[in-house]
């Protein structure tokens, strides 16, 4: 016995017509098994060569909420950095409510990590840190050893450094913070904006190194994430930066 062919969806049997639309795959859709992928949100590994040095909070501590920071790894660049705590007791916390919700190393008066021989940072450089800073107690979320790197709030200023200080404002208590520095010719500082200028400098110097967190007395506060990128960011990518930090940590920074 003669069996009917099987029509496709959407025909009428007895007229062999179609008689409603079929929706058509798209090719995205056909190489994402079915579904149309949406482009990924931007972040900092779309762009890895160009990142020297980055540590954030959710990686390289291995640590539950509450428990002592020993080491913080480097574990999303090339840099092969890693921290140890040199003094006090710096505590992981696991949700950071100033920061939202995501990972950060709690710092008290007296507690820092260090590594001496961190990467060589060479100029241009654009340098990205995210803070909650809670008071000044004389030194800093991120200073070199010797040769300084950074510096992220230092006697009550906005101050990043490399080579060159950048230091403008008067740094807010009690609040979260994105802070930009772009070291080229002319150096210049951006808070919780990408491209309201803080602060203006001289050009950075090239080979500092070592890496420290915090200091001997040390500021309270928090940190979550540290990115140093090589080269000079335009302000495109800087916005990139900041959409990227603003998603993750809960604020209104751009």
């Amino acid at each position: 016995m003669q069996t009917e062919p099987t029509l496709p969806r959407g025909y009428d049997r007895k007229r062999r017509v179609r008689t409603a639309p079929v929706a058509i795959a798209s090719a995205s859709a056909v190489a994402t098994g079915g579904s149309v992928a949406s482009a990924p949100a931007f972040t900092p590994a779309s762009r890895i060569a160009t990142v020297a040095i980055w540590l954030r909070a959710d990686t390289g501590i291995g640590v539950a909420n509450g428990a002592p920071v020993t080491s913080w790894a480097d574990t999303l660049s090339p840099s092969g950095l890693t921290l140890t705590t040199k003094a006090g007791i710096p505590l992981f916390v696991a949700a950071d409510a100033h920061l939202g919700g995501q990972p950060s190393v709690a710092w008290a008066v007296g507690s820092y990590m260090n590594e001496g021989a961190g990467p060589t940072l060479s100029q241009p450089t654009t340098i990205y840190t995210v803070v909650y800073y809670l008071a000044l107690a004389a030194a800093n979320f991120f200073d070199g050893v010797s040769a300084r790197q950074i510096v992220a709030i230092t006697s009550g200023h906005y101050d990043l450094y490399a080579g060159t200080h950048l230091a403008g404002g008067v740094a807010a208590t009690n609040a979260a913070l994105m802070m930009i520095g772009s070291f080229a010719a002319t150096s210049n500082l951006y808070v919780n904006s990408s491209s309201v200028v803080n602060a203006t400098g001289s050009a950075g110097a090239a080979g500092l190194t070592g890496v420290q967190l915090n200091g001997t007395t040390g500021a309270v506060g928090t940190t979550a994430e540290v990115i140093v990128c090589t080269g000079t960011d335009s302000l495109a990518v800087r916005g990139q930066m900041a959409g990227y930090f603003a998603t993750r940590y809960g604020q209104a920074w751009t």
